[in-house]
């Protein structure tokens, strides 16, 4: 019996197929979390209305003109060595079932590879998750930078220890939950002349805050990408809040409730202060903590280097390192101006700011 090969063909994406991948990405993943807008509505915010007005992904079809395969860019403009230069963050990849043992995925990223620097991007960055395709990366060019560490919370013990440490929870699941008032307290005295408020919208107040990152690489904030990335975004339902010293913006900390695994989470998305400013930074946390109780979630998390100098206030509140990483991965085209000079791992300021999907 002879089987014959899966046939697709690839091309770049248009507006148009936004409920198409949306089907795919329903059919490989059921319970995946798009927000309340869905994925159509979230797929043309991210490649068709971004602040960088780029756009660059591909799809694949089968004999059928069914959408079988998508990988695509988020634009960021990136801070490098004090240069400015417009990266593509690799998001949604996804293929259907029947295609996986096919040779799509190579297929796809190859091509996204060839021709990114031809659409503008100087360079791509992934965050990988799943260690049975990141050699698979590797073998296609992409370069091994360091891994970023998920840093938590736990807000409610006993559902913590039921996904981190099962057997305990089945011996000590109600003990555990004495833990639980304990770890919703503030460990330490906020500072009182720091202001949190509710922040709706960003203008040019934020700008002076992007020195506290130095020279990078750090994704570039501004009022317009940021009003992209958190408050014109499709049912994300992100929560934003500012730190005020008198009229002053000294900080912000963007925060968003979403499921985490087998746990149900808030997610610190995005914190600016100078790292020098404790204190703002322990300010911004605690109300984060707040929202984490109002939420009623199991735990608070963020995503750092380990070498992320905001990471001070977060040890001291509490936060802990957990064993949820992500490899940063990054490719570069084999001439150009940036060559290699994208600095060491220890330089990276990133983390879910540049995640499609947090």
């Amino acid at each position: 019996m002879v089987t014959r090969a899966a046939q697709f063909e690839l091309r770049e994406a248009s507006i148009e197929d936004a409920d198409g991948i949306a089907a795919l990405f329903r059919d490989a993943d059921p319970l995946a979390d798009f927000g309340s807008a869905g994925f159509s509505r979230v797929w043309r915010w991210l490649h068709f209305e971004n602040p960088a007005s780029m756009t660059y992904a591909l799809v694949a079809r089968d004999e059928h003109q069914r959408i079988v395969g998508h990988l695509g860019l988020m634009p960021l403009r990136f801070v490098v060595h004090g240069g400015t230069r417009i990266a593509g963050a690799a998001c949604q990849l996804v293929i259907a079932p029947e295609f996986r043992h096919t040779s799509l995925f190579r297929s796809i990223e190859l091509q996204l590879l060839r021709c990114y620097e031809q659409k503008g991007f100087a360079f791509v960055l992934a965050l990988v998750n799943r260690p049975r395709v990141l050699p698979l990366h590797l073998a296609f060019g992409f370069r091994e930078l360091g891994q970023l560490q998920v840093y938590a919370r736990p807000l409610r013990a006993e559902r913590v220890a039921e996904v981190a440490a099962p057997r305990m929870a089945a011996v000590a699941g109600r003990a555990l939950r004495v833990l639980n008032p304990l770890l919703r307290r503030s460990w330490y005295l906020r500072p009182a002349r720091i202001r949190i408020m509710p922040l709706t919208e960003f203008d040019e107040s934020v700008r002076p805050l992007m020195a506290s990152f130095g020279d990078g690489p750090v994704a570039e904030r501004d009022e317009g990408v940021l009003r992209w990335r958190f408050v014109d975004a499709p049912g994300r339902g992100y929560r934003i809040f500012g730190a005020f010293e008198g009229t002053r913006l000294a900080g912000y900390v963007v925060v968003r409730a979403m499921p985490m695994r087998a746990l149900h989470g808030l997610a610190i998305v995005d914190i600016v202060f100078d790292p020098r400013r404790q204190d703002i930074g322990l300010a911004l946390i605690g109300h984060a903590l707040d929202v984490a109780i109002e939420e009623d979630v199991d735990l608070a998390a963020a995503l750092f280097n380990p070498t992320d100098p905001r990471l001070g206030p977060f040890r001291r509140a509490g936060y802990i390192r957990t064993g949820e990483r992500f490899t940063l991965l990054v490719h570069q085209p084999t001439r150009g101006p940036l060559g290699q000079g994208l600095g060491s791992f220890p330089d990276w300021q990133v983390g879910w700011f540049e995640h499609d999907n947090v």
